[in-house]
């Protein structure tokens, strides 16, 4: 039975979300609440994740198409939801960086059809707090081997229709060029909230 609150910060790459996961760490350590953080893929988790690891930092040995990417990371998704559902019953917040929402991003601008990847999605657990950092990239932490991270047409591509989708489904949408101090007050406020 769900307990805790799922809170996804979601973004293209380059946004400032793990640090701002590390501060959201702290704040729940600070506050006594019980809590675990996670960022997807779960690249340990096998099949899928040692396989979408080699699509995105590999320079894909499968050659997969950007469809079939999409389905691995779906799975890898589903695969992982048991523990989700059980982290959730154990924790008052489960913090995931990335989620389904990030995926349906990359993937339309990837061009994967929209309405297809809503459908390899479905049955997935809905964050109850959905948070987008939006701005302009931290250009000095790109990694060089990243298949997303060094196409920056693309990137501003996925960018727009995160917001695109910020505005379908309400996201909250942040200011990632704020003091990472100012971004850490509004994301503790809208989930408080």
């Amino acid at each position: 039975m769900k307990k805790g609150i799922l809170v996804t910060i979601m973004g293209v790459t380059n946004m400032g979300k793990t640090t701002q996961m590390g501060l959201l760490e702290n704040y729940l350590l600070e506050k006594n609440l019980k809590f675990k953080t996670l960022k997807y893929p779960i690249y340990s988790l096998v099949p899928t994740g040692p396989r979408i690891h080699a699509f995105l930092k590999g320079n894909n040995p499968e050659n997969l198409t950007p469809t079939q990417f999409q389905e691995l990371c779906a799975q890898n998704r589903m695969d992982f939801q048991p523990e989700l559902e059980k982290m959730l019953a154990e924790n008052d917040v489960v913090i995931a960086e990335m989620y389904t929402g990030t995926g349906i991003a990359y993937g339309i601008g990837d061009g994967v059809p929209r309405d297809y990847l809503l459908k390899v999605n479905e049955g997935l657990l809905a964050p109850d707090v959905s948070i987008l950092l939006d701005g302009t990239r931290y250009l000095e932490s790109i990694e060089k081997t990243h298949v997303y991270e060094n196409d920056n047409e693309k990137t501003e591509r996925i960018r727009a229709i995160h917001l695109d989708l910020a505005k379908e489904f309400g996201w909250h949408v942040l200011n990632a060029n704020l003091s990472r101090d100012e971004i850490h007050k509004e994301i503790i406020d809208i989930i408080l909230d």
